[in-house]
């Protein structure tokens, strides 16, 4: 069974910053609980935040 981890959403989020969570968790396959866990991961290690709101923000990307 194929894991997708952190830094296959973070992959995705740099072709497509604008993406829901429901998308993302389209694109990768995975439910929107596995998507918000991955995207926390990615917020607490610094890797990502948010800008703007829920809505109409986007995911910035902090790593190179």
């Amino acid at each position: 069974k194929k894991r997708y981890s952190s830094s296959n959403s973070l992959s995705f989020l740099r072709q497509n910053r604008y993406a829901s969570m429901a998308e993302i968790a389209l694109a990768l396959r995975k439910s929107k609980s596995t998507v918000s866990r991955l995207i926390a991961e990615l917020k607490a290690n610094g890797k990502i935040e948010r800008v703007g709101s829920d809505k109409d923000g986007y995911y910035a990307l902090l790593e190179y």
